[in-house]
């Protein structure tokens, strides 16, 4: 019996080897396939999709944090068929080697804005852009004790309300003064 068990082997091993691989697969999906199933796609596709839906041109920073990305993606959600408070465009810039170069955009119609500043009591100061314009320096509220997830800069320019948001382990580059950078390089 033993010996059956070891002809079958040797038989499977010698006929199977180039069908059957029994080590497991270390080949990994990759890394902006789980944005793409959650409606992620370019970042000019997104903005003309946003553009068509909230029935203007949407401008944007020119100006990116001085830090590595590996990834832009984008979407556009839009909530309904009318503009209404769940339609917003959501640009990320993403690497993924270094989780913490992480920034994001998301551009909204000022008159469908975001539920009061996404900070809320940590306000830490307020500019006024060249052009006049008031923006908001704030961190997303601390969890537990914990430190703030993202540094945000919240501002209107041409009926739209833009939020800029770069995670918090990176304010050593980007300050709050690179984020008025990239705010004043919306080109009108």
């Amino acid at each position: 019996m033993v010996q059956k068990i070891c002809v079958l082997f040797v038989v499977l091993l010698a006929f199977g080897s180039s069908t059957v691989d029994a080590s497991p697969s270390t080949e990994r999906e990759p890394f902006e396939i789980g944005y793409l199933r959650h409606g992620y796609k370019s970042v000019n596709q997104a903005v003309k999709e946003c553009e068509q839906h909230f029935n203007r041109n949407i401008k944007l920073p020119i100006k990116l944090p001085q830090i590595t990305f590996t990834h832009q993606l984008a979407r556009c959600n839009n909530g309904s068929a009318h503009v209404d408070i769940n339609s917003e465009l959501e640009i990320e810039y993403l690497n993924e080697n270094k989780g913490s170069n992480h920034y994001q955009i998301w551009v909204k119609p000022a008159g469908k804005k975001f539920s009061g500043v996404p900070f809320k009591n940590d306000v830490i100061e307020t500019f006024t852009l060249k052009d006049g314009t008031k923006a908001i320096f704030g961190t997303t509220p601390a969890i537990s004790g914990k430190k703030p997830i993202a540094n945000l800069l919240v501002f209107e320019r041409d009926y739209l309300q833009y939020i800029l948001s770069v995670d918090t382990r990176m304010e050593d580059s980007v300050s709050v003064n690179v984020l008025l950078e990239i705010a004043e390089s919306i080109i009108n």
